[in-house]
């Protein structure tokens, strides 16, 4: 489990920590995809891969105005095409995608450093872990 914390009292949620399957908001953990804003949480997020991004996928994400995104794609790091992301670069909106884990301790950093961003994290319930 990696613990995280940037407290902020400009931001209503922030990630406490995360492993895998797993990620703890404020004092509430969540096992499912979600998007989640400084000040706004969504956690009915449908995906659980950076495969099936798609225009429907990212518009809560879009929607939220932000100035960056972040997309954690679960334990293993991959990347989605770039035509899945083109809504995302035509409105100059900017992006990184990372794993899961490293996307919850850069959207803590983020918020601590008062910028407009939107996580959104996904954690695939359709398979179980494998060992490595």
């Amino acid at each position: 489990m990696i613990f995280i914390s940037h407290d902020d009292a400009n931001t209503t949620y922030l990630i406490r920590s995360y492993q895998a399957g797993v990620i703890n908001i404020n004092d509430q953990s969540y096992r499912s995809s979600l998007i989640v804003s400084r000040q706004k949480l969504f956690t009915d997020w449908a995906i659980n891969s950076l495969e099936t991004l798609d225009d429907t996928t990212l518009a809560p994400l879009i929607a939220l105005e932000p100035e960056i995104i972040i997309l954690g794609g679960g334990d293993n790091l991959c990347f989605p095409e770039s035509g899945q992301l083109a809504n995302i670069i035509n409105l100059n909106i900017g992006y990184e995608i990372m794993t899961t884990a490293a996307a919850c301790r850069t959207f803590n950093v983020l918020c601590s450093e008062n910028r407009n961003v939107v996580a959104g994290l996904i954690i695939d319930t359709s398979s179980t872990l494998k060992s490595h």
